[in-house]
């Protein structure tokens, strides 16, 4: 198994392959936080994402974001893209929207299919807060996936605030 460690903030994250299996873990202290569990294609030479997993409590704390920026670091190492899978919970729905918004992925054309494990016991006014397919859950998401074709030239996945408005120079 090949492993590799680094430090974002609170979190430690580790990525660990074996094979064409690995999983990506986020540690504060000794708890874990967050993890991925990723595959490498190897006939479409991607890493693709399968699921994620962040603690309730920590989601919304930028735990998935170190998450994805430790494999954007595997993707380059080894030269791979990186990719949704084809079923997203609405947050992978919302992160993976927000790269493309932000030219970092691109969107595959077709369906994606909907997993709304995480939802269920969100309230109402959280789940407003999430994506929907055009028809509801029941429905499918209007992409199949998502890549990010050159994770070597995405320095970070995180999202950029607006800068705060310049006001005018008072004319003298």
């Amino acid at each position: 198994m090949s492993c590799t460690t680094r430090t974002k903030g609170a979190f430690t994250i580790e990525a660990c392959f074996e094979g064409v299996d690995g999983v990506v873990e986020a540690r504060i202290g000794q708890e874990i936080v967050g993890a991925l569990s990723v595959t490498v294609d190897t006939r479409s030479k991607h890493i693709i994402v399968g699921g994620v997993d962040v603690s309730e409590g920590k989601r919304r704390t930028g735990v998935g974001t170190a998450l994805y920026e430790a494999l954007l670091d595997v993707g380059c190492r080894m030269g791979f893209p990186i990719a949704s899978d084809e079923m997203r919970s609405p947050y992978a729905e919302a992160f993976w929207r927000k790269q493309q918004a932000k030219g970092r992925a691109r969107c595959n054309p077709g369906e994606g299919a909907v997993y709304i494990g995480p939802v269920r016991k969100l309230s109402k006014e959280e789940r407003a807060r999430l994506p929907m397919p055009p028809g509801g859950y029941q429905d499918s998401w209007d992409c199949a996936n998502y890549v990010i074709e050159e994770p070597c030239k995405v320095p970070t996945l995180e999202g950029t605030r607006r800068s705060p408005r310049r006001r005018p120079r008072r004319r003298r």
